[in-house]
């Protein structure tokens, strides 16, 4: 404890990366402090993202701040700034960077509805791992611009940046094709029970499943009370919705919207049928 400067009544954790050693000023009776404050320093100021640690950087707890670039000038420039900045702002953010070329940046980018064009952009997450809320950097990326961009969004002068596609003109086959300004619209209409399939393009599962959605939609047009919709969720931001995966299908039934129901069922017409006849409100399917 003496080689590490540390005085009685006091913690300190050493570590490989950055400050390497870090002096805890918590309370020492609160077990919850002083995990706080380890798994703060257990990851360096700024991370490489990578599949490896994504679902440690997801379940840390703390706000994320990432940087989408590419290994060009502006992106180096813009990562540079990006850990300057970090230096200022602390470990109550985690930091990290990510490209766009392996297939893992490409899903954290649909995750956070970043398209390559973007390239360099900032995103500042809140509740990563449960109901997140995004916040997108405007303008150009440099030192005072992310810091300013942190303190504004903490001062409540930011909105949640909320992704989405054109309302469609018209609508093509018997599932209801959703996007982000008319999502809410739809499904909280009282009198309908919604089900909704959150999908992405490029899921193998999603494929394989669309037929079979497409024929429970046709088996039920005639029915007044239901609707069968998808949407695309990475084109599509939900403020109050987490999609973890992909198929995601949710059921707000008519009378309990505040009350989604995650489907459960087999994923065959019977299944789907099957299901929603014991879950949906008020009519025999």
């Amino acid at each position: 404890a003496a080689g590490l400067g540390a005085e009685m009544n006091s913690a300190k954790m050493t570590f490989p990366h950055d400050e390497k050693v870090a002096t805890f000023a918590g309370d020492l009776r609160s077990a919850n402090d002083m995990e706080k404050f380890a798994r703060a320093y257990s990851f360096p100021l700024v991370n490489i993202f990578s599949g490896d640690i994504a679902g440690s950087l997801f379940n840390d707890g703390r706000p994320m701040l990432v940087l989408f670039r590419d290994k060009e000038s502006k992106g180096l420039a813009a990562e540079e700034a990006f850990k300057k900045a970090m230096g200022t702002i602390g470990r109550k953010y985690l930091a990290c960077v990510t490209g766009s070329s392996e297939p893992m940046d490409q899903r954290f980018m649909d995750f956070v509805s970043v398209e390559p064009e973007e390239l360099p952009t900032v995103r500042l997450l809140l509740n990563p791992a449960k109901t997140m809320t995004k916040y997108r950097l405007e303008g150009e990326i440099h030192e005072q611009s992310i810091i300013s961009f942190v303190s504004a969004q903490e001062n409540g002068k930011l909105q949640p940046h909320m992704k989405s596609e054109p309302v469609p003109t018209t609508q093509s086959g018997p599932v209801l094709t959703l996007v982000g300004t008319n999502f809410w619209e739809v499904v909280r209409d009282p009198t309908k029970n919604v089900l909704v399939e959150f999908y992405a393009p490029w899921c193998g599962h999603c494929k394989k499943m669309e037929p079979v959605y497409k024929e429970v939609a046709k088996r039920l047009e005639h029915n007044e009370e239901v609707i069968i919709a998808k949407i695309d969720a990475t084109a599509n931001d939900i403020d109050g919705v987490t999609v973890e995966g992909f198929p995601t299908i949710k059921l707000w039934r008519a009378g309990k919207k505040d009350q989604p129901v995650d489907y459960d069922g087999d994923r065959d017409v019977d299944g789907f049928l099957s299901w929603l006849q014991l879950h949906a409100s008020r009519q025999e399917l």
